[in-house]
């Protein structure tokens, strides 16, 4: 921030990846988008959940600060599919998945101190909600958006494979503002640029108690590709919408939850989909149409912009994933299959 001259951020990142500046990886990716219009940009790699020391290094940010779980959901980067604790992490320094953390000065046999240690997983369980609450624990009148493939994969009741139960959506446990689902290029410019009018209406950094903050994130709400939670009194003033078996019925019922995947997967077009509602106690989750596919101009503008494809020069070891993708080249997103062990086409969808 010194060198570049910059007193405040617009945009804080969070991201559960350890940072390579390469499309692949998507909050580098956006980062370069929000840069290329203009906007102050940092990110936070993998900060620590224990305190917000981490996430305070750059200072409170002017518009919002957005958070992701990473390029896979966490629960699938931490444990296998026999549910064994896993000890490396592919999107870490050096492929590990703890690090160590000193706590304080131990006294030694010879009368001198030496720092203690203790281990802990880079990578959170549930990361999204993990750091949504630690960026509402550090700026509490700061817009929270949550963003990326765990949080989209997770916006309604699902069953957990991990926990071997049904959980409810995760924007009920997620404290976000809003969520952005899916790929969502488009929609987080469309929210930078809002917040961004608001900013200028207020005269200042957006602050979730400024009216002009409130009626961007309500106009917002009726955009594709965002999710969020509203009470069950306002979702019946939101038309129009298709309302599917509630967190509660999903939960007790099979039949109710194998309907409720129905409508996911039928409702999933960016070009024909509904928007959805599902009941969650006293709380309705609204999942918007999704946002419609980029254009190919829009595709090759975002690849085209000036990553330097390298992990970041405070790692002093490699990170795996880096040197997976290094030569890689996107032809194209989404998938027509829809195969059942694999989530591109219900996060990128079928184009």
């Amino acid at each position: 921030m010194e060198l570049r001259g910059w007193d405040q951020l617009d945009v804080l990142l969070i991201n559960g990846d350890a940072y390579v500046d390469h499309p692949t990886f998507g909050i580098p990716a956006l980062a370069r988008w929000f840069e290329r219009r203009g906007l102050r940009v940092g990110i936070v790699p993998q900060p620590r959940v224990d305190c917000s020391d981490d996430i305070l290094r750059m200072g409170r940010p002017r518009l919002f600060v957005g958070v992701s779980a990473g390029t896979v959901d966490s629960m699938i980067n931490n444990y296998t599919a026999n549910k064994k604790v896993r000890s490396d992490d592919m999107y870490s320094e050096g492929g590990r998945a703890y690090r160590k953390i000193p706590v304080t000065s131990v006294a030694r046999a010879d009368g001198a101190r030496g720092a203690a240690f203790k281990e802990e997983r880079i990578r959170p369980d549930y990361a999204t909600i993990a750091y949504a609450k630690l960026a509402r624990q550090a700026f509490p009148d700061v817009p929270v958006i949550a963003g990326g493939v765990e949080i989209s994969l997770r916006r309604l009741a699902h069953f957990d494979y991990w926990q071997n139960r049904i959980r409810p959506s995760m924007l009920v446990e997620c404290d976000a503002d809003l969520v952005v689902f899916g790929m969502g290029e488009r929609t987080a410019i469309r929210i930078a640029e809002d917040f961004k009018k608001a900013s200028e209406l207020s005269g200042g950094p957006l602050s979730l108690s400024h009216d002009a903050t409130r009626a961007a994130l309500k106009r917002l709400k009726g955009e594709r590709g965002i999710a969020f939670t509203c009470s069950r009194e306002e979702s019946k003033e939101i038309q129009p919408r298709l309302k599917i078996p509630s967190f509660e019925e999903v939960r007790d019922d099979k039949r109710k939850f194998s309907k409720a995947a129905y409508f996911i997967e039928y409702e999933a077009s960016p070009y024909n989909g509904r928007r959805l509602m599902q009941d969650h106690g006293q709380k309705t989750v609204v999942i918007n149409p999704p946002a419609l596919p980029l254009s190919q101009e829009e595709m090759d503008s975002i690849y085209e912009l000036p990553f330097c494809k390298e992990q970041h020069p405070m790692y002093k070891e490699r990170i795996p994933a880096a040197d997976m993708i290094r030569f890689s080249v996107a032809s194209t997103r989404g998938c027509f299959g829809g195969c059942s062990f694999c989530a591109i086409t219900l996060h990128q969808g079928r184009i």
